[in-house]
């Protein structure tokens, strides 16, 4: 988040629209890359083409890739895939042959809740503010981030509160500077997800099938019993209804499909190469073999860049086709 203007991006001007799409550039997104990679002679960004299929090519691989202008085909003697978690994985499974063949998913259990800041009820809703997380909080495995509500829709209160439509909309505008937001992760280990490739009449078919564990739905129950008595401390109380423990995939926090050293015909090594396929590079979240329940965007950044440089030291060193 820019608090000064930097490289074309404007600085944050308290907006609150975040949740919406940021078009000053204040917030980073992979894209705002873009204009300094297109700089470099060995960079090419070919916008509206979406992988189908990653086939064997000789020593090499081959993509089948549908664009707006029709199907071509790309070759390459290596691959890095890195389409996140769940594209990525039908990708390489079907490279693999690993057709009806369940890989585990990780994701995290996630809840959320309402508190309510009593001496702020009734105040006026501030001229701007941030639309992201506040405050980010530990609370043992899990952690979660507090929101202030007044820059989320109104309806997402709305329809949580115990009384008809109408009337909860103006009694969220009213609440809505008083209230925090609380999310809570839990983390992966405590997930029971699979995700399956399958091929029939020519097509492939990806499935994930999820649920919420007990321990998942006990732990996330505690957490926020406990978030809720250090924010009753400050002067915040919990919202009666508001708690929501969410159903898998609600989070959006996909990993470990293709873990890095796991042993099975899925498994990466420790730079991501894929098993069973030389030249196959896993670069996303599809390669974390574990997932804390922490924000994992910046892990899957770093190990993504260390990816990529370990390939840029074997192609100078000659190693690359090991």
């Amino acid at each position: 988040m820019l608090d000064a203007p930097l490289d074309g991006r404007q600085a944050c001007n308290l907006c609150g629209l975040c949740l919406y799409g940021c078009d000053r550039g204040s917030i980073y997104a992979s894209d705002l890359e873009l204009p300094a990679l297109t700089r470099r002679p060995n960079f090419a960004y070919r916008p509206g083409h979406l992988v189908r299929a990653v086939e064997a090519d000789g020593a090499g691989h081959r993509l089948r890739v549908e664009t707006r202008g029709g199907a071509v085909t790309v070759t390459a003697p290596r691959v890095v895939l890195a389409a996140g978690t769940i594209a990525t994985t039908g990708l390489a499974l079907a490279r693999l042959g690993l057709f009806d063949q369940p890989v585990r998913l990780l994701s995290n259990p996630a809840a959320a809740a309402a508190f309510l800041v009593p001496r702020l009820v009734g105040s006026d809703r501030p001229a701007g503010g941030l639309g992201l997380g506040q405050v980010f909080y530990r609370a043992g495995d899990a952690a979660g981030v507090l929101y202030g509500a007044d820059t989320l829709p109104l309806d997402m209160l709305a329809g949580r509160l115990p009384v008809g439509r109408p009337f909860a909309l103006r009694m969220a505008r009213a609440l809505a500077p008083a209230l925090l937001l609380a999310t809570c992760y839990r983390p992966g280990a405590q997930s029971r997800n699979t995700l399956t490739v399958s091929r029939a009449d020519n097509a492939t078919r990806l499935s994930i099938r999820g649920e919420r564990t007990a321990e998942a739905t006990a732990s996330l129950t505690a957490d926020l019993s406990r978030l809720g008595r250090a924010l009753r401390r400050a002067g915040a109380l919990a919202l009666p209804g508001s708690t929501a423990l969410l159903e898998p995939g609600a989070d959006a926090h996909y990993a470990g499909t293709l873990p890095m050293g796991g042993g099975g015909p899925a498994a990466t090594s420790a730079d991501g190469a894929l098993a069973r396929v030389p030249g196959l590079y896993i670069a996303d979240g599809a390669a974390l073999p574990t997932l804390p329940a922490t924000h994992p965007t910046l892990t899957i950044m770093a190990n993504a860049d260390r990816i990529g440089r370990a390939l840029a030291r074997r192609a100078r060193s000659g190693e690359a086709s090991r």
